[in-house]
């Protein structure tokens, strides 16, 4: 249970009054974003390599038999540059309103970017469905669905779409963002992680960000499926474990091709320890983990299994009705309190924790409850959870101007907020040296870990009233 440390007595009486301002306040501010769990049994569709045609038709019904939510496409849509037909082809099945998702493959690149191209369509379905993004969407672009986070990239895409670094990218998306479930797509491969003739075309930097971040990879471009073990090292294919229940953490993920949503289907051509299932047109004679005869097919995740929003199920079946490989994906990535702030603006959502009022906030007030006349400001806060004992003393605020001179600040009152357990409230004491100090970066460590930086303004104001 949270406890109190308390300093003036008073907020007993307060906590009901901020509560209250609070949930008013969330009601009125929609660009608010909490990073929630994904829904109970939340299936998304992970497919690559499509085309027109009879296959490609019988993959989407087979995703639309399973009962996915939504589709996770690597590349390579249709293979004709005919964007209107593929648009149809998605629809005609699935429907106009389905949940589409697209990282751009070499043959989608002539019919992206123009009038009526993919990224159009895509464009408009995320807008039909009220889902935001941010950046080139399917290029270099990042988005939330349902509690999973997901980016995707187009490294060693050429016509201008790979814009480079883009493990930089990732790294600094993943750093920034709190989901529990990280999702990284691109469509091309290292040789090394795909099993037919495909050669280095992407560079390690992109798979490497990605684990370090504790991100699923999801790629296809190669026709046919693999799977990695869970590996401490995509570069040197150091395998972390065996098991086929995949402990997600920063530094540990897997890496698949699925690449039978339709296209052709090819034969192994490479193998390596540090893959854990295969399925292709044929198979070289003793590996012991390939499948041959391949059909098309997805893969499908399935998170929040079993009352457990960090645990997911997968398992790839073809259609006909052929489950070649079944894994647990259990996700151990570390999330940090994040304090929360207003998507347009960038601004913290800080209140006065009397007047309920949003900054500049002078540093000493008439309108107060304590003796020293000092403001006391309430953040909001994600993942900040204290255990059986704790107190406010594993957690410490501070302020730092433009000259990056930094404030500690005071914490006085932590607790979860009534009816929203994912958010936590803090009350923080403004010191004297930030009298005058203008805008501030506030952040708060939890166990030495430490949250986003957020701005706010303090008010300008005199001397005169210090030291009542």
């Amino acid at each position: 249970m949270l406890t109190l440390r308390k300093h003036s007595g008073h907020w007993s009486h307060l906590l009901a009054a901020v509560v209250g301002s609070l949930l008013f306040f969330l009601a009125q501010t929609a660009t608010v974003v909490a990073q929630e769990a994904p829904p109970a049994n939340l299936k998304i569709a992970f497919i690559g390599d499509q085309g027109l045609g009879p296959n490609a038709v019988a993959v989407l019904n087979l995703i639309k038999r399973e009962s996915a939510h939504a589709v996770m496409h690597s590349g390579d849509l249709d293979y004709i540059d005919d964007p209107a037909a593929w648009e149809a082809q998605i629809n005609s099945v699935l429907g106009a309103n389905f949940p589409y998702f697209v990282s751009i493959g070499n043959h989608d690149e002539l019919a992206w970017s123009r009038p009526n191209g993919y990224q159009q369509f895509l464009e408009s379905r995320f807008n039909r469905l009220g889902i935001s993004w941010s950046g080139r969407l399917g290029v270099r672009s990042s988005f939330h669905y349902k509690g999973i986070f997901f980016v995707l990239t187009a490294p060693g895409i050429t016509s201008g779409f790979d814009e480079g670094h883009s493990d930089l990218y990732i790294r600094d998306q993943l750093v920034a963002d709190n989901s529990v479930w990280s999702i990284c797509s691109w469509h091309k491969n290292m040789r090394a992680m795909q099993i037919g003739g495909k050669t280095d075309e992407t560079g390690w930097g992109v798979y490497e960000a990605a684990r370090n971040g504790g991100a699923i990879i999801a790629t296809a471009h190669e026709h046919s499926y693999s799977r990695t073990h869970l590996l401490s090292s995509m570069s040197t294919q150091t395998i972390a474990s065996t098991s086929n229940t995949l402990h997600l953490t920063e530094g540990n993920t897997f890496a698949f091709v699925s690449g039978l949503a339709g296209r052709t289907i090819r034969a192994q051509s490479l193998t390596g320890n540090w893959w854990a299932s295969a399925y292709a047109s044929t198979c070289l004679q003793g590996d012991p983990i390939c499948q041959p005869n391949a059909s098309s097919g997805a893969l499908f995740g399935v998170f929040n299994v079993d009352g457990q929003p960090n645990k997911a199920l997968f398992y790839f079946k073809d259609i006909n009705g052929r489950v070649v490989d079944q894994f647990v994906v259990v996700s151990d990535v570390e999330t940090f309190p994040k304090l929360l702030i207003e998507e347009v603006t960038g601004s913290a959502i800080v209140l006065d924790s009397v007047t309920w009022l949003r900054e500049p906030f002078p540093v000493v007030t008439a309108n107060n409850f304590s003796l020293d006349a000092r403001t006391r400001v309430v953040l909001f806060a994600t993942h900040v959870n204290l255990t059986l004992g704790e107190d406010t003393s594993v957690i410490t605020a501070q302020a730092e101007d433009s000259q990056n001179r930094v404030f500690p600040l005071t914490v006085e009152f932590v607790r979860k907020v009534p009816r929203f357990d994912w958010l936590t409230q803090l009350i923080v004491k403004l010191p004297d040296e930030l009298i005058n100090v203008g805008e501030v970066q506030v952040s708060i460590t939890v166990r030495g870990k430490s949250s986003n930086k957020v701005p706010f303004r303090v008010r300008p104001s005199t001397s005169s009233g210090l030291g009542r």
